[in-house]
């Protein structure tokens, strides 16, 4: 059986809502719901193509998961960055494409107030900090200094590294898949505007497209760029 961890991760209570506006998004619920569909002890296997997002829903990703009864398998594809990589740690395997991109770096927030207030909200990400690196010393053939070090770049490695580190198990081979680095000539940049325009002519008729003269502007600009 197979589910997605795609795109960002957000609360149960928000994913509609950014749904509506859109985004490709994954939250705790769908994790449990596809687990909870699946065969008591049925092989999960966990495609992962995610920036990351909000830790605690990744968390609670993490925990049902690491809950689940049968073996769970995560294959990375494109790349699993922040949040994205705390949850497949709790996988039995990681398996990843030699084109996945894989990133870890420390949590972040925002702080209103005065110089206590901020102090607090240091402290605290320190302790999130190390929560996170937690999860990777499950696995991890790295220190947590190694690890802590690697954090602070917040760059991504390939896969070897993460080989090396332990948080990849095993390269699959010779099936590529495509990255998101661009390597053709005249690749359409596809613009805000453009995909408002798109959005338009959905809205106005969602199958009558070819008819609608903002789609056309969307195509002109399009051969612009080609």
């Amino acid at each position: 059986m197979e589910i997605e961890l795609r795109g960002f991760i957000v609360d149960d209570e928000s994913a509609e809502i950014c749904r509506y506006f859109g985004y490709t998004v994954t939250c705790p619920k769908d994790i449990r719901d596809s687990i909870n569909g699946a065969a008591e002890g049925e092989e999960v296997t966990l495609i992962v193509n995610s920036s990351g997002g909000s830790l605690v829903a990744g968390y609670e990703m993490y925990c049902a998961l690491a809950d689940y009864k049968g073996r769970v398998t995560a294959v990375i594809q494109s790349h699993a960055a922040s949040a994205a990589t705390v949850v497949m740690m709790a996988c039995s395997t990681v398996k990843a494409y030699p084109v996945s991109l894989i990133c870890i770096h420390n949590p972040s927030t925002v702080t209103e107030g005065d110089a206590l207030a901020h102090k607090k909200t240091i402290k605290e990400l320190e302790v999130i900090k190390e929560s996170i690196i937690n999860a990777y010393m499950g696995r991890a053939k790295a220190s947590r200094e190694e690890l802590a070090a690697l954090m602070d770049k917040d760059q991504f490695i390939a896969v070897d590294e993460a080989i090396r580190l332990g948080l990849v198990d095993e390269v699959i081979s010779p099936a590529l898949e495509a990255s998101q680095i661009i390597n053709a000539a005249g690749y359409p940049v596809i613009t805000d505007e453009m995909r408002r325009m798109y959005a338009e002519s959905r809205k106005a008729s969602p199958t009558a497209l070819k008819d609608n003269k903002a789609l056309i502007k969307a195509h002109l600009e399009l051969l612009k760029l080609c």
